[in-house]
């Protein structure tokens, strides 16, 4: 299995309940260092796709991994027109999970830049 690093992950399950844990725990999306975000597109309220809209019109460029059930080629397409990095029909193993975590972290230059470091585990 690779490890990518110790990170901090927060679980959510609304659009809402993500910006307000973002805030409560001082993670202001703009000012601090998110890496990665995982998310599916199926969520109440606000869907993944929504999500995705709603930062990149905040001028955010975090990298955005949509990893959910909907598998036709207009929902993959739909994933990547609202400029998601990358779209995962599940269910996929940790080890492809964790792969293309790796090349969107590589390609985005996030690795480089803060110094985290990717290699086989124990």
């Amino acid at each position: 299995m690779l490890i990518l690093g110790i990170y901090l992950c927060f679980f959510s399950n609304t659009f809402k309940f993500s910006l307000n844990l973002l805030k409560y725990n001082n993670l202001d999306i703009d000012k601090q260092h998110i890496a990665l975000i995982i998310l599916d597109v199926m969520m109440p309220k606000m869907d993944g796709y929504e999500f995705t809209e709603y930062l990149r019109n905040c001028q955010n460029n975090i990298v955005i991994l949509i990893f959910t059930a909907k598998q036709l080629l207009e929902e993959t397409c739909k994933g990547f027109l609202v400029d998601t990095y990358d779209y995962m029909v599940k269910s996929v193993n940790k080890e492809e999970i964790l792969l293309r975590m790796r090349a969107l972290l590589c390609h985005s230059q996030i690795i480089n830049k803060h110094k985290l470091h990717i290699g086989k585990s124990l």
